[in-house]
């Protein structure tokens, strides 16, 4: 199953790319909530055609970056490939085909944790702590220090 990994602070957070489309956007709403300034309500969403997944800027203010690139705003679909890099503000993601396969010592930092079955896939706005998707230990954040 496809997943995004947020790999900007705090990092780890494991997103299932499990339903035809997933709405990025600071609206509680959204499927994905982010928080930082400079996120639209509606920022972008990713949308399922089969196999493929697509990358849809939804006329956002401060746009939408794939690998560094702007991507243009709807009806543009920008096809997903394994790596790409999605910037959203200062929000970063990294699309993969699948969840790849852990690092060593990997498991010991990282905790993957279900998500609630609801309408709301996950959320990264701290404050909603029971549906992060993942959380990095105290322990591991002190070896990284």
């Amino acid at each position: 199953m496809p997943v995004l990994i947020k790999i900007s602070e705090p990092a780890g957070q494991v997103i299932d790319l499990n339903v035809d489309e997933i709405v990025i956007g600071r609206l509680p709403t959204c499927a994905i909530v982010l928080d930082p300034h400079g996120v639209s309500r509606e920022h972008a969403c990713i949308r399922r055609d089969g196999a493929n997944h697509y990358l849809v800027d939804l006329k956002s203010r401060n746009k939408t970056k794939v690998n560094e690139r702007e991507i243009p705003p709807d009806p543009y679909l920008h096809l997903l490939r394994e790596g790409d890099r999605i910037n959203i503000c200062d929000v970063e993601f990294v699309f993969h085909q699948k969840m790849p396969p852990p690092r060593a010592g990997w498991a010991d930092d990282l905790i993957v944790t279900e998500g609630i079955d609801d309408s709301t896939l996950h959320t990264l706005d701290a404050s909603r702590s029971d549906l992060l998707a993942a959380s990095v230990r105290p322990e591991a954040k002190l070896r990284a220090i």
